[in-house]
């Protein structure tokens, strides 16, 4: 597949085919890593950060970094404890 680069500010851009986008699961503002490899141009996709999700998160809580129950003192509105 051949492409054409063109001026885009101060720098050079390639626009990638959408055959290419497809296969390689990429979507805007995917970032990807850039490296030259023998002379040639190498893009890889980096890793995808996993989402957070509840049951993640509460299993990173551990006796070492549970905080102490804190008082906020007595109700001042409607507040229902």
């Amino acid at each position: 597949m051949e492409a054409v680069l063109r001026k885009w500010g101060n720098s050079i851009a390639v626009r990638l085919p959408s055959a290419i986008v497809k296969e390689c699961e990429l979507r805007e503002d995917r970032r990807i890593e850039i490296t030259a490899e023998e002379g040639k141009i190498v893009l890889t996709p980096k890793k995808r950060r996993p989402r957070n999700d509840l049951a993640r998160l509460l299993d990173k809580i551990t006796d070492s970094n549970r905080h102490e129950p804190i008082d906020f003192g007595k109700p001042v509105g409607r507040e229902i404890l």
